[in-house]
């Protein structure tokens, strides 16, 4: 935000066939919000919730705008590296800290505890590694054992003991998986995914409240809170949420 691209990159986007969200539809859920951050920023179009149909087109080109620009910088920094003959002994991580709405829901932007914004961008390119993809659940906590044990350093220690994992194993078989679910966070509200599900709750003094539970197979938007017809993997899955990390 503020969408701010250079005018190559919406002249290459403008003739693209960006498509309306997916699911346009606002969730019965109490995580939903009203984009606060987002209708904070000037539009060149109304800002009335949601978005009239073109206006919400016209802003998912502007992201694509933002992400094309941005993909380009990425470009830069790997040419500086051939350049430099420093690729073959170089390791190079891409990644974000949230996922982002682009009217999914009548979300515009983040801050959300549903699973489109909390896939987040990851790439590691490491030498001697062949291209690939995984579908493995990962966190963010995960980069930094992954640099230590690609990059051998000299300590063998750190002063606190980590709760990330390598995912070292994953750039060599990417079909394997490293961890049995995946934990978010954004202050009281926490989320857990496992390869089929996704539970949201709040942090309370004695527990959780606010449960609620989606199965991936319905997409990546909130449409039907499934908590109450499955009532072990809840528990299975706040368990995940209460034990140590």
């Amino acid at each position: 935000l503020p969408h701010v691209a250079t005018q190559a990159d919406w002249e290459a986007v403008a003739a693209l066939d960006v498509p309306p969200p997916e699911h346009a539809g606002k969730p019965a859920s109490a995580y939903w919000h009203r984009s606060g951050e987002y209708y904070r920023y000037d539009f060149p179009f109304p800002k009335q919730r949601p978005l009239a149909d073109e206006d919400a087109l016209r802003a998912r080109r502007a992201y694509l705008a933002c992400m094309r620009y941005t993909d380009r910088q990425v470009g830069k920094v790997l040419d500086a590296l051939d350049e430099l003959e420093l690729a073959e002994r170089t390791v190079v991580v891409l990644w974000g800290d949230h996922g982002w709405h682009l009217g999914e829901s009548q979300i515009w932007g983040k801050h959300s505890p549903f699973e489109r914004a909390l896939r987040s961008p990851l790439i590691v390119r490491a030498p001697g590694m062949e291209p690939g993809m995984s579908d493995a659940l990962v966190e963010s906590l995960d980069v930094y054992p992954t640099l230590v044990d690609l990059c051998r350093p000299s300590f063998t220690r750190t002063e606190h003991p980590l709760d990330g994992v390598s995912l070292a194993p994953l750039l060599t078989s990417p079909d394997g998986e490293v961890r049995e679910a995946a934990v978010s966070c954004f202050g009281a509200v926490v989320s857990v995914r496992n390869a089929t599900h996704r539970l949201i709750a709040r942090r309370t003094d004695d527990g959780f409240s606010d449960v609620e539970l989606y199965a991936l197979a319905d997409g990546p938007d909130p449409i039907h809170d499934v908590a109450d017809d499955e009532p072990e993997l809840v528990e299975r899955l706040l368990a995940l949420l209460s034990a140590p990390r």
